[in-house]
């Protein structure tokens, strides 16, 4: 059974309002059950999670403090409550933690949450806002909501200016600055940030937008899959975008980002978009793009065996080289008020490659140590596996590279022949082919995506509305 109750009531001249929200989700995953044998130990039985929440505004709504608390509560089997502990929104199984332990034996949890958070909204030039919120270790709402990572307490801030009187080179522009970071509950910080962005509209209406991120180093909690924290690199990246004036029959908007860190790791994207009217009754638009990057700290494996400066385990990543390049085509064309044709497709071609694995070399570091040196060895043995040595111990890996092409497309024909009575034709294709080569893609995987194998799916879909006297 699930339930969901959520109020909210406005109230004031300037339309603050406050609510709570209840959730609650009950199992029968008993033994005796018909489908419980098995899963009271993936599921829990009882997911209680509630809260509430408000926005006061003030001066006509220029002034907004808005913010929430919340509470959840899970009871279930050992085993159940187990994998809530272990999974990869807390990892309780870190063995560098000392503010919260593994408990097998537990058979409920308990986390709260809160937000708070104050803004200026309106006002002819300056806007501000700044905001804290935290997420305790237990907290856990999976059940019914979706949490990425418990054991969080994150902070922002930002300021921005605007001018929307036109100049005599700019109609409008904004130009904000942010700063934020995040911590785990044992006041280790996991990242921070420093962003400058600005936006501008010519008096032609072309615009451009422009991005600069600064992040230095920090440490994670959660990069070893459970094991201990380790050390990230600081980074930067930047975006530029330029489009023209979007009220014309032609409209285009080109967009690059680039970034690195002090690992070795980049990243690079290109992407365009070009919409054409032609006519009132139709629209053309295709958005091409092309990304390449380097992920300096991919996570591979967790292997026993190893050294005491990671905990008896070794912590195993590699860089991975990836490349994407894609096209979104769609068609809009409207015969008549009631009669239409919509198409879209999306040719997609990805790669990725590995190498130069190594594992984790102290706990809280950020440097690996590399197979094939300080005394270990690697080769590859060409039957998808990796042989490493370090002195007399030896294991494998798996070897993972991929080329991955899809070819996806809709054809929808949409024919309203009576007010709210519509037929609906729909066609797709859905296309997709492996290699386990890792070759950068180039163009050419666009039109290999559409020789693909893969299957066609037509459907029909009818509604009749019935007129009541």
């Amino acid at each position: 059974g699930y339930g969901v109750l959520r109020m909210q009531q406005e109230f004031g001249a300037d339309a603050s309002t406050a609510g709570i929200i209840l959730t609650a989700v009950e199992r029968d995953v008993s033994t005796e059950s018909a489908v419980g044998d098995g899963l009271q130990y993936l599921l829990v039985r009882r997911a209680l999670t509630g809260g509430a929440d408000w926005n006061l505004r003030f001066n006509g709504g220029a002034y907004e403090i808005d913010g929430g608390l919340g509470f959840s509560y899970l009871q279930g089997h050992e085993r159940a409550i187990e994998r809530v502990q272990t999974s990869s929104a807390r990892y309780f199984q870190r063995p560098d933690v000392s503010y919260v332990s593994l408990d097998t034996t537990r058979t409920s949890l308990a986390g709260w949450v809160g937000r708070l958070g104050v803004e200026k909204a309106a006002g002819k030039h300056w806007l501000w806002g700044a905001e804290i919120n935290a997420e305790s270790p237990g907290f856990e709402i999976n059940d019914v909501g979706r949490l990425n990572a418990a054991d969080d307490v994150d902070a922002y801030a930002g300021i921005t200016y605007r001018e929307n009187t036109p100049g005599s080179v700019f109609q409008a522009y904004i130009v904000g600055a942010s700063v934020g970071g995040g911590w785990n509950f044992g006041r280790q910080r996991q990242y921070s940030f420093l962003d400058l962005e600005s936006t501008w509209t010519f008096r032609n209406f072309m615009g451009s937008y422009l991005s600069v991120d600064f992040s230095p180093r920090a440490q994670s909690d959660a990069l070893t899959r459970g094991g201990p924290s380790m050390g990230t690199p600081a980074s930067w990246s930047a975006i530029v975008s330029v489009n023209n004036n979007r009220q014309g029959r032609l409209y285009w908007q080109a967009m690059t980002f680039g970034g690195s860190n002090e690992n070795g790791g980049w990243a690079s994207e290109t992407t365009a978009e070009v919409t054409y009217r032609p006519g009132d009754r139709w629209e053309i638009g295709i958005t091409p793009g092309y990304y390449r990057t380097v992920d300096d700290r991919q996570y591979v494996t967790t292997i026993p065996g190893g050294r005491e400066e990671t905990y008896g385990n070794r912590y195993v990543f590699s860089f991975i080289e990836r490349s994407q390049v894609f096209a979104r085509t769609r068609l809009n064309l409207a015969l008549t008020p009631d009669f239409t044709l919509e198409l879209y497709a999306e040719p997609f071609a990805a790669s990725g490659r590995y190498y130069d694995f190594g594992e984790l070399l102290t706990a809280g570091g950020r440097d690996l140590r590399t197979y094939g040196t300080d005394g270990t060895t690697i080769v590859y043995e060409g039957n998808g596996s990796y042989a490493v040595t370090d002195g007399g111990d030896s294991f494998r890996l798996q070897r993972s590279d991929f080329n991955v092409v899809s070819f996806r497309s809709n054809l929808v024909l949409r024919w309203e022949w009576n007010p709210g009575s519509t037929l609906y034709l729909v066609w797709q294709q859905n296309r997709l082919g492996f290699e386990p080569h890792g070759d950068l893609v180039g163009v050419s995987g666009l039109w290999e995506s559409m020789s693909a194998e893969g299957e066609d799916f037509f459907a029909i879909k009818l509604s009749y509305w019935i007129p009541f006297l």
